[in-house]
């Protein structure tokens, strides 16, 4: 069997349709008789009969059988059928609207003035009677390709013909849909046939269409809720004042009852998002799942199978070129259309239109009842008011106020591990988005006097214009306070300030594992990667000389900062002028820092707690900190030695070297305590030659290998922060000079600070980093004067695997806001040494609970 696999490579990858017979679609509306049984994964019996040959395929259905059908049916039905329903809908309300304006219609005794006031519920009720029967009965006959339809499951020849031919059909397919779910992406056919679409389409952005799910049922939901409420508006008795009170009441309870579930509904759409963009992010072909290899290649009567993913394998080696590069065009092209469609396109106005025109269908009915009331001119008639005004509400105030929910629960995605918590977090949601119904309750109710106190006469249609305007401008607000775009890389207009007072601006950086781009030859991993580009997804870094002097920015004489204090000052300074700067939706802040990092980012966390900075400090992160200086000098000798780098004689020397650097920083001697301390690891680096900042290997950092200062001295770097050409990036010495008293000075009362204010502390070490690793950082942290240290201390210290590849990453401890990490295979510099690792960890820390006894891709999502 396995010398087959060459000529079946060979077959697949070649995109042709190795027998015309296969070649097939199926109308829409086949794939969804019975209830959509041919989508349901059991369901028995051949559906192929319901398939006809044909030259092309209008559409090809990517879907996981591990996705739930109810929702894939309900998903379809709207694609297809929710346009013409809506549309219909909306025609069949304005004929029985004027219908009933001829007399044509009978209306109803509501209890409004007298008994010979009669009003409409025609185009409500129509309206709703329409649209159900065009979503039921509606037969879409779009030409679709669906697996379980167009492949003979009862020929082994046509299947087998079929399934060589994938390729082609996708070939030769005008547009791809795929009914996304959180099993899709991990799912290797699926992968497959994006990878097969992708390769042999030159326009594959404007012939994919991306649709998740669960929007066929909150869609159904969302319209019928509406239809609910539109249907009192136009049927209830309206006779006293009470039983309009109860109507209102009636209407916003609900609201509440159904916007409950599906504000959670939404924020899990969002959450399961972004474990999609962790998925795709970390993407392989052996990191997917197939129905073969569960099965471990054998059939149900012991026959051996071929391996799907070995076929898929070469054959994304032919198209691509290679599997990473494959990886790449997913990580990349794929993940910035699955973005924009699962962002932008599902949650669009025209979709809020269509399940929010029950209220226009209302204001039909409501406008067509004010027509029996006589005024002259026609103008000042309250039922063309009454029209304008519905269209208004659902024209302008919907759109803008379904951008602000949208926002609202794509920031507040993240759970909490509480459920309670979770359910107050909904509540306060709710309670948000109510804020802009309140707005037009209070503007609808202050224009009715607009005719009055402006023009001096009674005339209704200058009181709709007056809620227009102010609908209009409450719209505007939105948009320019919430929902304005985010600018991109390198506009001059949105800059920051640095922290000697000259422009820059917003720099999105990704490591070479990371990056959209190929390697720069000239600054090997470092590249440069604009906003809207996939890996920059993770966050906004803004880019700051800091200390003052390094990089491009200067200081006067006796302008140096001599301490961390004088740091944490400029720094926040530059934070005010970045708030004024940049049109930021939301400000809030996370600190990590490096190395000396474990000096600065506890100095400045501290500053936030009790500066006036617009930016909110919610979490810092440490790598291979430098926190408590004089306690970690003291773990460094015995902890080389339990590396193998000393004899019994050199730990002696090295103990004598690092008590007296204690001793000193003890006494505030700080530049000897330096000394001292220098003078110990370079006694260590030079009996053992390793080098401290990785025990695995002899050979020291080259600093230089890193190109940074090449990097950042590319004009296409500097063009982006704004900086002029004729800059030089460099170090300073006078800044190493000004902060040596400072390098002794312990930062643990920070961090201490930091803990009992909540702030959410991450301390990550990497195993095999000697110079500020994990036994020096676990030895100051034991002493943390930290209601829950104890607590913290007694937690048990879980196996982390990451996301992507349920690959173990390290360990990881925690108790309520401190976490401590420790990354396998990494040295001083984790990032660089575990990229990968690196990334699932801060967003694990940010969004995730910790890790523990649960499925890799089970976990909670994330949002930076």
């Amino acid at each position: 069997m396995q010398q087959m696999m060459p000529i079946l490579v060979q077959l697949v990858s070649q995109m042709d349709v190795v027998n015309p017979e296969v070649l097939r679609v199926t109308p829409v509306f086949r794939a969804l008789e019975h209830f959509g049984a041919a989508l349901r994964l059991g369901s028995a019996g051949d559906f192929y009969s319901k398939s006809h040959t044909s030259q092309k395929i209008s559409t090809f259905w990517s879907h996981s059988w591990r996705g739930g059908r109810w929702k894939k049916l309900f998903a379809i039905i709207t694609f297809y059928n929710g346009t013409a329903a809506v549309s219909l809908a909306l025609l069949t309300g304005a004929c029985m609207m004027v219908l009933f304006i001829l007399g044509i219609l009978p209306g109803i005794d509501r209890g409004w003035w007298d008994d010979s006031f009669l009003w409409s519920c025609w185009s409500t009720s129509s309206g709703l009677v329409v649209a159900s029967l065009v979503m039921l009965l509606w037969r879409p006959r779009d030409g679709v390709f669906l697996d379980r339809i167009c492949i003979c499951q009862s020929n082994p020849r046509l299947k087998t013909d079929a399934i060589l031919s994938l390729a082609g059909l996708l070939k030769s397919s005008d547009s791809m849909l795929i009914l996304w779910d959180p099993t899709w992406t991990e799912r290797l056919w699926c992968l497959f046939e994006l990878a097969a679409f992708l390769k042999s389409k030159s326009t594959q952005e404007q012939c994919l269409t991306v649709r998740p799910v669960f929007m066929g049922p909150l869609s159904i939901a969302v319209f019928l809720t509406f239809f609910s409420v539109a249907m009192p508006i136009s049927t209830a008795p309206v006779e006293t004042e009470r039983t309009v009170v109860e109507l209102l009441a009636t209407i916003v309870l609900w609201f509440s009852v159904v916007a409950f579930p599906t504000v959670s509904t939404v924020r899990s759409y969002f959450r399961d998002l972004d474990t999609m963009k962790l998925q795709l992010l970390s993407i392989s072909v052996d990191s997917t799942r197939s129905s073969c290899c569960d099965q471990n290649h054998v059939t149900s009567l012991g026959r051996p199978l071929l391996c799907d993913r070995k076929i898929v394998k070469e054959c994304v080696k032919i198209w691509f070129g290679s599997e990473s590069s494959f990886e790449e065009t997913v990580r990349t092209k794929v993940l910035d259309i699955l973005q924009r469609d699962l962002t932008q396109t599902v949650f669009s106005t025209s979709w809020a239109l269509g399940v929010t025109s029950p209220i226009v269908l209302a204001f039909m009915d409501i406008s067509a009842s004010w027509t029996q009331v006589t005024f002259d001119p026609l103008w000042h008639h309250p039922a063309i008011a009454l029209l304008l005004e519905g269209l208004v509400i659902w024209l302008l105030f919907v759109p803008a106020t379904k951008d602000l929910m949208i926002l609202l629960l794509r920031l507040g995605r993240r759970r909490p591990r509480n459920t309670c918590v979770e359910l107050l977090k909904n509540a306060f949601l709710l309670g948000v988005a109510a804020i802009p119904v309140l707005v037009l309750v209070m503007s609808y109710g202050l224009t009715r006097f607009t005719d009055l106190v402006v023009f001096d006469t009674e005339n209704a249609f200058l009181r709709a214009v007056g809620f227009a305007c102010c609908t209009a401008f409450w719209k505007w607000m939105l948009m320019l306070r919430f929902l304005s775009p985010t600018p991109k890389v390198g506009n001059p207009d949105v800059t920051g300030a640095s922290i000697s007072k000259r422009d820059l601006g917003v720099l999105h950086a990704g490591c070479h594992e990371q990056s959209p781009e190929k390697p720069n030859p000239q600054t090997g991993r470092l590249t440069v990667c604009t906003a809207n580009q996939p890996s920059a997804m993770a966050a906004l870094v803004l880019f700051v000389d800091s200390p003052v002097g390094t990089g491009w920015s200067w200081a006067y004489p006796g302008g140096f900062a001599v301490s961390q204090v004088e740091v944490a000052e400029d720094l926040v300074f530059f934070l005010q002028k970045v708030a004024e700067r940049l049109p930021l939706s939301h400000r809030r802040l996370v600190l990590a820092g490096e190395s000396y990092g474990g000096h600065f980012v506890p100095a400045l966390g501290d500053m936030l707690l009790t500066s006036k900075c617009p930016f909110q400090l919610e979490a810092i992160a440490i790598g291979d900190g430098l926190t408590d200086p004089a306690t970690q000098v003291l773990t460094k000798p015995k902890e080389a030695f339990a590396f193998g780098l000393l004899d019994e004689a050199q730990l002696a020397k090295a103990e004598q070297l690092a008590q007296a650097s204690h001793d000193a920083a003890q006494a505030k001697l700080w530049g000897k305590a330096v000394d001292l301390r220098q003078e110990m690891e370079g006694f260590v680096r030079n009996v053992s030659a390793i080098n401290p900042y990785d025990v695995r290997t002899t050979e020291p950092y080259d600093w230089m290998e890193l190109r940074m200062q090449t990097f950042f001295d590319l004009n296409e770097t500097k063009d982006l922060l704004h900086i002029p050409r004729d800059y030089r990036f460099g170090t300073s010495p006078e800044v190493q000079l000004n902060l040596r008293d400072d390098i002794m000075q312990s930062q643990k009362p920070q961090i201490e600070s930091l803990l009992r204010a909540g702030i959410r502390v991450l301390l990550y070490q990497g195993q095999f980093d000697w110079k500020d690793g994990v036994v020096s950082n676990e030895a100051w942290i034991r002493t943390l004067d930290w209601p829950g240290m104890a607590s913290f201390l007694e937690a048990n210290r879980t196996v982390w695997r990451r996301a992507s590849d349920g690959r173990i990453a390290g360990y990881w401890r925690g108790f309520q806001n401190l976490e401590q990490v420790v990354v396998l295979a990494a040295g001083h510099m984790v990032p660089m040494n575990q990229p990968l690792s690196a990334v699932d960890m801060l967003l694990r820390f940010l969004h995730y609970p910790r890790p523990g006894e649960r499925i890799p891709l089970n976990i909670e999502s994330v949002q930076i």
